[in-house]
């Protein structure tokens, strides 16, 4: 079966071939086609192709005009044996190799041009990544250049130059490496932070600037202040602090937004943390007052810096309060503490902690409302009691 239609085929190719040359003008020599095309060429010039056979009078031809991108189909005539024609511009932009093939009945020849890029029409735009580094010498980002012609065909030569204007003034101009049809060059940082200009400076002149951003490394130190000369330990009010203005080794004011954690310690054992950020390099903090006089440690940690301070705390009671047993409370006993009283005689906040504590520990609290406080606990627990208000003491009594 295969013989059958490799005899059929080559049947009807000989057909063909001789009703080709029965309705052409004069009969086609099988050789002695040639095509002649410069060498090289211009991207987008004009390409002029010269093609010759052994023939006299008008015979056809056709001819394929094939890039890497796509591929141009030209008919004509020979006349006397030689034609010439002129390839479309739009088939001569893309830079690399064109290949050019010519038949002329069963007659096939070829030949190639070489494209090559025209020079750089534009100044080049710099690809600049990362976007942000840290201040410092040991940081460093990374500008990738593609000069192009106005056809966007790659030209690496010549190599522009990169320049970088840093914020503290300093003008630094960078070779590039080419790596295929790519140029680039790493970007070290410095120690002034700020915004940096990268532009590339080509024979087509210089290209767009783009920015880098260079950031403040982490804080060295960090300090803070309280608002209140006096620091009363009232449980309601609250103490502001204020960091100093905090900068990195370079003496660059950090970021704004930098996470400063905040976290105080009283002498009851109460712990709380939070989580404040910096603006314009100062954090502000409020922290609540705790409800016993004593210390109050503050400490503040951002990046690898750390501050701690003890706060003295004042009481806001006066003097220790009169305690009554009640034994007609809810729970069996109730502990009237009261009138509390502060300075000038007069009662103090609403919502002052009051704590009932045993020899085991806490076992019930309060709050004042108009200057007294009552407390729940169970019968059972009436006796061998303390009560803490303010910094005070007071026993029960059975």
């Amino acid at each position: 079966m295969s013989r059958f239609v490799t005899l059929s085929a080559a049947a009807a190719l000989m057909l063909g071939v001789g009703l080709l040359m029965e309705s052409s003008p004069t009969p086609i020599q099988a050789f002695g086609l040639t095509v002649e095309t410069p060498a090289t060429l211009r991207a987008g010039e004009p390409l002029a192709v010269s093609v010759h056979a052994p023939a006299a009078g008008e015979v056809e031809f056709g001819a394929i005009l094939r890039t890497a991108y796509r591929t141009y189909s030209v008919n004509g005539r020979l006349t006397n044996g030689s034609a010439r024609f002129v390839a479309p511009p739009y088939a001569t932009t893309a830079a690399g190799v064109l290949d050019i093939v010519v038949w002329v009945g069963p007659s096939v020849a070829t030949s190639s041009t070489v494209v090559v890029a025209q020079p750089v029409s534009v100044g080049p735009v710099p690809f600049i990544g990362a976007r942000s580094i840290v201040a410092g010498e040991s940081d460093r980002s990374m500008a990738v250049v593609i000069p192009s012609d106005r056809y966007g065909n790659p030209v690496t030569s010549p190599a522009p130059d990169l320049h970088v204007r840093y914020p503290h003034g300093e003008t630094q101009t960078l070779g590039l490496t080419t790596a295929s049809s790519l140029l680039w060059a790493w970007i070290p940082s410095r120690t002034t932070a700020g915004r940096a200009m990268v532009t590339v400076a080509s024979p087509a002149g210089n290209g767009p600037e783009r920015d880098l951003l260079i950031v403040p490394a982490d804080p060295v130190e960090i300090s803070f202040t309280a608002d209140a000369p006096v620091r009363r330990a009232d449980g309601v009010s609250f103490l502001e602090l204020k960091t100093s203005g905090m900068t990195d080794r370079f003496g660059n004011t950090v970021l704004d937004g930098t996470a400063v954690t905040v976290t105080t310690f009283s002498g009851l054992g109460h712990r709380s943390i939070q989580r404040i950020m910096t603006f314009g390099g100062v954090a502000r903090a409020l922290v609540e007052m705790p409800d016993s006089a004593g210390l109050l440690t503050v400490e503040m940690t951002a990046g690898e810096a750390r501050f701690s301070q003890v706060l003295g705390l004042e009481g806001i009671v006066a003097e220790a309060p009169p305690v009554r047993v009640n034994a007609t409370g809810p729970l069996g006993v109730s502990l009237v503490v009261g009138p509390v009283v502060g300075e000038w005689g007069m009662p103090v906040p609403d919502g002052t902690v009051v704590i009932v504590e045993s020899g085991d520990g806490v076992i019930a609290r309060g709050w004042t409302l108009d200057g007294t406080a009552r407390v729940e606990i169970p019968a059972d627990l009436d006796s061998g009691l303390s009560v803490s208000v303010g910094g005070f003491f007071i026993e029960v009594g059975s």
